[in-house]
């Protein structure tokens, strides 16, 4: 059983020129490549924009395409294409989605690509990356992010690693030259990390403001809005978009406007959300419970990894990249959780488990038993395909939900 399609209702009037924003994207990228005048690189989730925007390149981020399509009600038939090809259903459902989607040789909403850059940062993707490159003809290029073995936060990470990683980007810049026929431009490179910084540091804004009760901003805008954080990392019209949106939360904040009138829970949401069923959100908020955080953002923003330095590029985004919370040591994404828990004042967890995924489905006992034992929040894990609706229930899932918040009652 299918989800319902989102109503779409959200909590702020700016999440609703997401859609524009990213449509505007694709139309530059496009017009731009049709005129020669830049390429497109297709990338896999923990990647490099900021870096690649420095060259005459858009990059496009391809998990987040998939999620569209399963947002559309689109996915379906994309994947049972991949899967009619050979590619198992045991792997990552948002790879699936773009091979199937790739090689059926339908035109997509981003163009196609001129190169393919990945890193090492999960099981799939750089398995993933081979047959498109061989379907569209084009280089490809894997960068190896080292593991974080550090309980510790953020940029206290072991030097060599640091090094090493720095060594990867310089040879990834190579690529970048040696395809576009152009050199580094270090004022652009600069630029871009600027705008990123913008971006950042605005959605942090919005992070302190969600501390407020009652909570001006809730779930569904938020992962909607991660998808700027995911895509325009390096932007100009990313970075004005979430200024707009930090202003609008911050107005609400001042007002003491909440997402709901009668806010009796906080949730924290882990793990990705579930595309094809965003009304979920609501149904939480007409229970009393809002979702004041979606874990999946803090890949992207810094909060946890240290910020990009434009006059330190190369160093200052390797020690991020390395230490977020997915990359090492399950010990620092606890941590993380702790954080959040604390600052956001959280009254229960909710996991969301992609069973295909062992990067974003690990460490849920652990997290259940810290949270429990140190703060007395319960977690309530949710086994589910996040892309995939054809083993889905949301009778089920509403079920469990109304459960769980009866509990925290």
């Amino acid at each position: 059983m299918a989800a319902p399609a989102p109503t779409k209702r959200f909590a702020l009037e700016t999440t609703s020129g997401v859609s524009r924003l990213m449509k505007d994207y694709a139309l530059r990228a496009r017009k731009a490549k049709d005129e020669g005048r830049a390429k497109i690189c297709w990338h896999w989730a923990i990647c490099h924009p900021e870096i690649i925007r420095a060259f005459d390149i858009y990059p496009f981020m391809v998990e987040l395409h998939s999620g569209f399509l399963s947002a559309k009600g689109e996915i379906v038939k994309y994947l049972e294409l991949a899967e009619g090809w050979g590619f198992s259903r045991d792997a990552c459902t948002l790879h699936r989605a773009c091979l199937g989607h790739s090689l059926a040789g339908e035109e997509a909403m981003l163009p196609n690509p001129d190169m393919l850059i990945c890193t090492t940062s999960c099981d799939s993707t750089a398995k993933a990356l081979f047959p498109i490159a061989d379907h569209f003809g084009v280089p490809y290029y894997i960068v190896d992010l080292p593991w974080n073995v550090q309980v510790a936060e953020g940029p206290d990470i072991q030097e060599y690693r640091v090094r090493y990683y720095q060594q990867q980007l310089e040879d990834m810049i190579s690529f970048l030259e040696k395809n576009t026929g152009q050199a580094l431009d270090p004022e652009r490179l600069r630029e871009s990390f600027r705008q990123a910084n913008r971006l950042h540091f605005a959605w942090q804004d919005i992070y302190k403001l969600k501390s407020k009760r009652p909570c001006p901003m809730g779930g569904k805008d938020e992962v909607v809005a991660t998808g700027v954080l995911m895509q325009l990392a390096g932007d100009r019209h990313g970075a004005d978009f979430m200024e707009k949106m930090r202003d609008e939360v911050a107005e609400r904040a001042d007002r003491g406007q909440g997402v709901i009138k009668d806010e009796q829970f906080r949730i924290l949401w882990l793990g990705p959300y579930i595309a094809f069923d965003l009304d979920l959100f609501d149904h939480f908020e007409a229970l009393g419970a809002v979702v004041v955080k979606a874990e999946l953002d803090l890949m992207y923003t810094g909060i946890y990894g240290g910020n990009l330095d434009p006059d330190n590029p190369l160093e200052s985004f390797a020690r991020k990249h390395i230490s977020y919370m997915y990359n090492g040591l399950f010990e620092n994404r606890i941590e993380l959780v702790r954080r959040v828990v604390r600052d956001l004042k959280v009254d229960g967890i909710v996991y969301m488990c992609a069973f295909f995924c062992h990067l974003l489905g690990g460490a849920q006992r652990a997290i259940k038993d810290t949270m429990s034992k140190e703060f007395g929040v319960p977690t309530m894990v949710i086994d589910v395909d996040n892309v995939d609706p054809r083993s889905y229930n949301p009778d089920i899932v509403r079920s469990r939900i109304e459960d769980f918040i009866e509990m925290l009652g």
